[in-house]
Formats: C-alpha cells, structure tokens, sequence
C-alpha cells in the first residue's frame, strides 16, 4: 500500500468516506454510545473527523503494520462477506481470540498495558477499516516475457540463441568448434530444434566452428552471413554441410528487419557496403550487427565490429542506443569506441570470453564502459547469461545470480 508522503488531505477521499460508514455500521453495537467494554477495557470509538486523519495516516508507509492488524482483526473478530463488508457486525463484539492474537500487542492478565492502551481504539477499529485496505491498488501482474536471450558461455568466441514469445529461435554465431555441446545442450533446453535462422556475423573461426555441428544435429530452416569472402577451411566445411541438408542461403543486407513475432524485431545494421577492409581486419570489419526490440527494451549485438565499422555505423544514423550491449569482439581494445558507447548508451554490457582472459576484455574497454556508466558481465565469470525482455524492462540471471535482477532503463 506504497503512497505518497504528506498529510494526505483530498488524495484518499473514497477510503475516508469507506471508514466514515464503518464508525456508522459501529453505532449499533454502542446501542448509541461512544465507547464500549471488553474484558475490563473501555474502548472509546472516534469521531468521523478524527478517523479522517487517522485513515490518511494509514496510507503512509510507516504504519502498515496498521493494515496488517486490521486484516487479523477482520480474519478473526469479523468475518468478512463475499461482497466486502464485515459479516455479523450487528450485535456481535471483536472475539477475545481475535484481540489477543494480535501481532504487535503485549497482552497481559487479559489487559493491554502502556502506551498500547491508548492505541487499543485505533486497534479495534482497523479490523473494520482492513476493507479500505483491500480497497488499495494491487501490484500489477508481472509483464509477459516477449523475448529471451541465452548468450552462451563458450570461451572466446560467441554464441547467441534469441528466443521469441512467439516460439521463433534465432541463433547468432556458433563459437569454436569444441563449443558445440555446450551450444547445443541450450538449444534443446530451450526447445529450439530446428532453427528458424543460424545468423553468422563473420567466418573467424571463434564464430563459425561450432556451426556446422549444430547445423547438422539441430538443423535449421535458413542461413544468413554478411557474404564477406573468407578462405577457411571450417567455413567451407558448414558451406558444404548447408548445400547437402538443402538449407537456404541469405546474405544480410543493412536495413532489413527480421520479425520474430510477439512484437520482437531483429534488425540489421550491418555490414557495411562495400565492405570497409580487406586482410586480418577485414571480417571483423564486415561484422552483422543487429540490434533486438522488443517495445523499450533492446539488445545490441556487436559482433566483432572495430573502431571502423562503428564509425560506419554512427555516419549512418541507425537507431543504436539500446538497454544491453553484447560487446563488439570479447571486449577488445580496437572496439568499443567512446563515441559508439555514447550512441548505444547500455545499462548492460555482456561481453564472451575465458575466464581471466589477459586482455578481453581490454583494461582501456573496461574503463570505456564503466565512463559509459555500464554495468558489466563476462561470460567467463558468470557462465551462460540469460536475459528476458517485456516491453518496458529487461532482466538478466546466471549459474552465480539464479534470482532475476531488473536492468535500469535510462
């Protein structure tokens, strides 16, 4: 019953009327009398202006146990009726049970000593004035999950599973290749055979090595890569893997929005066009990076992206500031910029590596994401990291904090 503090003049108006009426439905226990006898106590009823304030008072934080008491009197001393008022008021005091088991009353020789004498009124009353309490809002019902996701604990690498309300499953990267039990423990944890997409964001092989195994044991109805050419044998072998089981081959292209259902939409925003670099950089710098919505909540997944393709991203205008970000490339220096930190904004930063990785994440990245006023989680201290998203909040546990903890909107 949280309100607002102050003298509570106007704001409680229905509930002061509720327990004006109840003084009334006293009267006729009083046969006319302000004050009644109980076990050698004489209770004096109050006026209707002073239950006014008292009421007002009750609705302030530090006197709910003002509430609680009303509840033990109404469950014990009056019944309550199926339409909300006292049952069996006429005629009938509170039992003697009721008001010696009271929490918070020191009853003694069937008396009530010390200041409580003076509160015994108010005591008395409050079983009557539980209804206002039961007038009070209620919380409001947890929101539905729209959307999860499971960013997998595979060493350095990345593995992502995004699932919709809607039953859809995406899966972003797939890790090294002795990453593949893990990846596919939660995928069929989570249900998620066949996949509805295997999204890769670049051939490196802490990406694409798992793949071809959770292709083959799990299946999927289509693929999507950023079609940056890359010489390697481990994503040659998921190419062929792909042909052979018949599954559709996309490439992604800026812009396109992948609907999940449930009102989750991925939509990409990278790669670039035409591809930024060539050499060791290059794949990196071809990075597909996405970002997940689900109403206010959202999820940016960075890929590998360095400075370069984040500059590219902030040229472009794209809508990037979201609650979560999954950490370009395991939190290296080369990304991570100041200004793509400012553009994203995360309350959340997710990053994928071993555990006491020497430099993923990068100390400079680090202190980049705490000037961000990002809180951080890595994968190689907490294990797999599970987030739900409804459309006004994210929350997020691991194997270490099983208890779901609320990621602060800005």
């Amino acid at each position: 019953m949280d309100a607002p503090e102050g003298d509570g003049v106007g704001q409680r108006a229905s509930d002061v009327l509720l327990a004006n009426e109840v003084v009334e439905a006293l009267r006729p226990i009083l046969a006319g009398k302000d004050e009644i006898g109980h076990g050698g106590i004489m209770v004096r009823i109050p006026s209707g202006s002073q239950l006014a304030t008292r009421t007002q008072l009750l609705h302030r934080p530090a006197d709910r146990s003002a509430c609680r008491i009303g509840i033990g009197l109404c469950s014990s001393g009056f019944p309550a009726s199926s339409r909300g008022k006292p049952a069996g008021f006429a005629g009938r005091e509170p039992s003697r049970e009721g008001l010696e088991t009271l929490q918070g009353f020191p009853c003694q020789s069937g008396r009530m000593d010390g200041p409580w004498l003076r509160r015994l009124p108010w005591a008395l009353l409050a079983g009557a004035l539980c209804l206002a309490c039961a007038r009070s809002p209620l919380p409001a019902p947890p929101r539905p999950v729209l959307a999860s996701v499971d960013i997998i604990a595979v060493g350095h690498g990345d593995s992502i599973l995004v699932t919709s309300a809607a039953g859809k499953h995406l899966l972003i990267d797939g890790g090294e290749a002795e990453a593949a039990p893990a990846i596919l423990a939660v995928l069929r944890a989570r249900s998620a055979c066949p996949l509805d997409l295997i999204l890769l964001t670049h051939p490196h092989s802490d990406h694409v090595g798992g793949l071809s195994r959770v292709a083959e044991a799990c299946g999927a109805r289509q693929y999507m890569d950023s079609g940056y050419h890359h010489e390697s044998r481990i994503y040659a072998h998921l190419l062929e893997i792909l042909e052979r089981r018949g599954i559709p081959l996309l490439q992604a292209e800026a812009g396109r929005q992948i609907d999940l259902g449930a009102g989750a939409v991925l939509t990409l925003l990278g790669p670039p066009r035409p591809f930024l670099e060539d050499g060791p950089e290059g794949a990196n710098a071809s990075s597909v990076v996405s970002r997940l919505s689900v109403g206010k909540a959202s999820v940016l997944f960075a890929g590998d992206a360095n400075a370069p393709e984040e500059a590219w991203l902030l040229g472009r205008g794209f809508s990037l500031r979201s609650t979560v970000l999954k950490v370009g490339h395991h939190g290296s220096r080369t990304s991570s910029t100041a200004p793509f930190l400012a553009a994203v904004a995360p309350r959340l930063a997710v990053i994928s590596n071993w555990p006491d990785a020497p430099k993923h994440p990068h100390p400079e990245t680090l202190e980049r994401l705490r000037a961000a006023n990002a809180q951080v989680l890595e994968t190689g201290r907490e294990g797999t990291i599970h987030l739900e998203l409804d459309a006004e909040t994210v929350t997020w546990a691991t194997a270490n904090h099983p208890q779901h903890q609320e990621v602060r909107l800005p």
